[in-house]
């Protein structure tokens, strides 16, 4: 599905999109995507927004794209509680640019890339998200960003468990997790800051 030029779609319930080269459920500027319960395999990115794009969706499933399970880039905003994004080529769940991605109670394993991922700006709500096995990290903030990962469970993942880089905020209270960087409630890596609060 392609959405552009503020308009809508309504995709339904219980759709499955599956082995295109393109995404498989793509909104972009302006535009709104209502993609409850639809799951997509074998994209390009599962779910993208692109230039203030706007997807609702929950309990959807991202699963073996070639890129990012679900992705914004250059502003935008993804909604996917209680989804599942794993075996992506890239992250579970990514910001590039600016945006913002709530994925309360979602899940992210197993992908090449990091399970959350905020890249030059963006701001991701994953409270209770379960990220681990991802081989780019559990839960990642590069060159500006923030995450909410309280009560998350980041766990066995390459890399770090949780990861910061150039500037940014990654809220761990309560959270499972083994590895950071910085250390937890001290400035580092070029002004990034884990805290637990």
């Amino acid at each position: 599905s392609d959405d552009s030029a503020s308009g809508m779609i309504g995709i339904g319930t219980s759709v499955a999109v599956h082995n295109f080269s393109a995404n498989g459920v793509l909104s972009r500027h302006g535009s709104y995507v209502f993609a409850q319960n639809v799951t997509v395999t074998n994209c390009n990115n599962g779910f993208a927004c692109l230039y203030g794009g706007n997807i609702r969706t929950g309990s959807g499933l991202a699963s073996n794209c070639a890129g990012d399970g679900f992705r914004i880039t250059n502003g935008g905003s993804i909604r996917a509680y209680a989804s599942r994004s794993h075996y992506n080529g890239g992250s579970g769940f990514s910001i590039l640019q600016g945006g913002s991605l709530d994925i309360v109670g979602s899940s992210s394993t197993s992908n090449t890339g990091a399970g959350v991922s905020v890249r030059y700006g963006g701001s991701v709500g994953a409270r209770s998200v379960t990220a681990s096995r991802n081989v780019g990290g559990g839960v990642t903030v590069r060159y500006g960003g923030d995450v909410d990962a309280r009560d998350a469970s980041i766990t066995n993942n390459s890399i770090s468990d949780v990861y910061g880089f150039g500037s940014g905020t990654i809220y761990v209270g309560g959270a499972t997790y083994s590895t950071i960087s910085p250390t937890l409630n001290t400035v580092g890596n070029g002004s990034v800051y884990i805290t637990n609060t």
